[in-house]
């Protein structure tokens, strides 16, 4: 019997140590992400990323659903190193409410697996104990839990992405963005979705840790403000003006309909680094006052 304990606790001491490792390697990032004590989170997706905004860390992503900047604020507000956080800037446009994020993260045939390749930054983003809580719906941990067990790939880029390249900005490129989003169709502001929920979340848990939340609509370019079908456009700013008017943590700034040269812009929809330092340098005033 005393062998056969030996040999259980032979086996399970290395996955503990192990693991115990792994978490010491988590906490270390995530408690030292606020090296200077910044005051501004940014979050979002690509809309986000070339933002450049003083004391700020730009943990915005490519392709994020809503999903991971609320998994990323749930984070950092347990962190005693965010004790100075007081802004949250979230960047907002149409393509976060039409039926295309709604169908990658419900995973619906045909669409990329969202989750599959974003499985370790998910795993980053969440702590032991919130395997054991009831899950964000859609989010699954049954694929996400092994990724607790790597050390590697733990680092979170908290910098703003450099984009310099010539502007690529032709009508066709605009119709593709819009028909890629989906925003060009009728009524495509899908009201109660994931999305939608994943906000609301947000809103809540900036409110209970009292934190200001910025919702930017990041400027788009003309040549896909036209593409834009007016019904679904029409919704989708009554709901995040009716975001602000409920609650007074809230702030929309309406940024995506400013007549901003092309050389400031990366494609139809995106910012480029000079177009993301002149609105980081808009939201900084902002933040001072």
């Amino acid at each position: 019997m005393r062998k056969f304990l030996l040999l259980v606790f032979s086996f399970f001491i290395p996955i503990i140590l192990w693991l115990a490792l792994v978490t010491l390697r988590e906490n270390y990032v995530w408690s030292n992400l606020f090296e200077n004590q910044e005051k501004v989170v940014i979050l979002g997706d690509s809309h986000a990323e070339p933002l450049d905004i003083p004391e700020s860390l730009n943990l915005a992503k490519g392709g994020d659903p809503l999903l991971m900047p609320l998994l990323y604020l749930r984070r950092l507000t347990q962190e005693r190193s965010s004790l100075e956080l007081s802004f949250v800037i979230l960047t907002v446009g149409p393509q976060n409410f039409s039926s295309l994020p709604e169908d990658r993260l419900n995973q619906k045939e045909g669409y990329e697996d969202w989750f599959e390749g974003n499985r370790q930054r998910i795993a980053n983003a969440l702590r032991f104990q919130e395997y054991f809580q009831t899950p964000l719906a859609p989010l699954h941990c049954n694929g996400v839990w092994k990724q607790e067990f790597s050390i590697l790939n733990k680092a979170l880029n908290k910098q703003p992405k450099e984009w310099r390249n010539p502007p690529h900005l032709t009508n066709s490129n605009a119709v593709k963005r819009a028909e890629h989003h989906r925003v060009h169709q009728d009524n495509w502001f899908v009201q109660g979705g994931h999305q939608y929920q994943f906000l609301d979340q947000i809103i809540q848990h900036c409110r209970k840790y009292e934190l200001e939340l910025m919702l930017v609509g990041t400027p788009l370019h003309r040549s896909y403000l036209e593409q834009i079908s007016q019904s679904g456009w029409e919704n989708y700013s009554a709901y995040l003006r009716q975001c602000e008017s409920l609650h007074p943590h809230v702030q929309y700034l309406a940024y995506e309909e400013v007549d901003w040269p092309d050389s400031l812009f990366r494609d139809a929809d995106h910012l480029n680094s000079l177009g993301g330092n002149k609105l980081g340098g808009i939201l900084h005033e902002l933040l001072l006052k």
